[in-house]
């Protein structure tokens, strides 16, 4: 990217009161990972930010939570902003849900290159690089969820480069007209958005928090070059990486073929991303006796042990937190058919995978805190998630009413 046009850092997300979670359980070794991690990646954020000389960081929303986030936060996120004060580089900062401006403590004033947006009204501020303006950057904060006024701003100079920093999603703003980049935040994977997906950008999260945050985390580079044409690429911060690692083996493969394909695949991901920790889910599609002896009995769990032994708890760390077995997408016709309780279990539970509306009545089976753990784990209002949980209850049931004879 040239220097001589415009170059700035899009960030969103940091989230410094939010460690890594959505596992049921942290091995000790890794608890200090867990806690220190956002701090970490947003540490890298603003290191990338002076490296690459940008002229300003985009800050789209949600960087902390005052109160939950505490002194601690607080005080890092200042330092952060006053080291890139003593190397002259402007902090734009739109509060998001968790960070609006009312949020932050009156006592604990900003340094002065951090401007943030008020809340509601989209509002323009100048950039300038050594006393030349050389681009405008319009934003608001977000008051709580509520929406955003979307008045329309009339460019000052319609040469200068125009970058919009919200917090939300696009489609929720509106049509503010002379916009050359949307810099948003508020999802955690990086994406692009809006009609022209080029101009608008979702940059992410600096690291990854939750099992479904997988693929790398970072901070975008953004800039126009001598040409006015605009360029992106991300900059990876994270620390820890989430992974989902899918295998598929045939109905010969025993334990040791299993263990031999997760273990290749674990040095594969060590050789690529040699300096990241990383917590792997991993997803077997099997089918004869291996899949039965990993649904049933304690064969998952040696396995996950061993691979937790070998490489769990090294530095970095590559930690199997996961083991799940795919239940098969169909069963054979006959069974269906059967006058048996198998045939009976079978014929039901294909009811309610025709009859999406069904109840599945998981209250005459789960006690309400039970029942509340499932509702918090999976969305049964959402088909796709219906139709996992009906196929995972269709391989139990299976084992359970078939046993040794009964593997698909």
């Amino acid at each position: 990217m040239s220097r001589d046009r415009l170059r700035f850092i899009h960030t969103s997300d940091l989230h410094l009161e939010q460690p890594l979670y959505g596992v049921p359980e942290v091995p000790e070794h890794l608890r200090d990972v867990f806690l220190e991690t956002p701090y970490l990646a947003a540490e890298r954020v603003f290191e990338a930010a002076l490296s690459e000389q940008v002229d300003f960081v985009a800050l789209a929303g949600d960087a902390l939570h005052p109160r939950r986030g505490g002194p601690r936060a607080l005080e890092f996120l200042c330092e952060q902003f006053t080291r890139l004060n003593e190397r002259g580089i402007a902090v734009f900062w739109a509060g998001g849900t968790v960070d609006t401006p009312a949020s932050w403590p009156h006592e604990l004033a900003l340094p002065p290159n951090v401007t943030v947006f008020p809340a509601q009204h989209l509002t323009a501020f100048p950039v300038y690089r050594e006393g030349r303006l050389i681009a405008q950057v319009v934003g608001a904060s977000r008051a709580g969820r509520g929406t955003l006024a979307t008045d329309d701003l009339t460019p000052d100079n319609a040469d200068l480069p125009r970058i919009a920093i919200v917090h939300g999603a696009l489609d929720g703003i509106g049509h503010t007209g002379g916009i050359d980049y949307w810099a948003l935040g508020g999802r955690h994977n990086a994406s692009k958005a809006g009609s022209d997906a080029s101009l608008a950008h979702y940059c992410g999260s600096p690291q990854g928090r939750h099992p479904s945050e997988t693929e790398p985390h970072g901070c975008l580079l953004v800039g126009m070059n001598d040409d006015g044409h605009w360029q992106s690429r991300l900059i990876p911060t994270d620390v820890v990486r989430w992974y989902d690692e899918r295998l598929a083996l045939d109905e010969k493969a025993k334990r040791g073929d299993l263990e031999k394909l997760m273990q290749k695949r674990i040095e594969s991901l060590s050789a690529a991303d040699p300096g990241l920790d990383r917590l792997i889910a991993w997803h077997i599609s099997a089918r004869g006796e291996l899949a039965t002896q990993l649904r049933r009995g304690n064969l998952a769990a040696d396995v996950l042990s061993g691979l937790r032994q070998k490489y769990g708890v090294k530095s970095p760390a590559a930690w199997s937190w996961k083991l799940e077995v795919e239940p098969p997408e169909t069963v054979p016709v006959g069974w269906q058919q059967q006058q048996t309780m198998l045939g009976d279990f079978l014929r039901m539970v294909e009811q309610l995978r025709v009859q999406p509306r069904e109840s599945l009545e998981l209250q005459r089976y789960a006690g309400p805190h039970k029942l509340a753990e499932i509702e918090q784990a999976v969305d049964l209002s959402d088909a796709g998630a219906r139709q996992r949980v009906l196929q995972h209850v269709t391989a139990l049931g299976i084992d359970l009413l078939r046993g040794e004879e009964g593997r698909p």
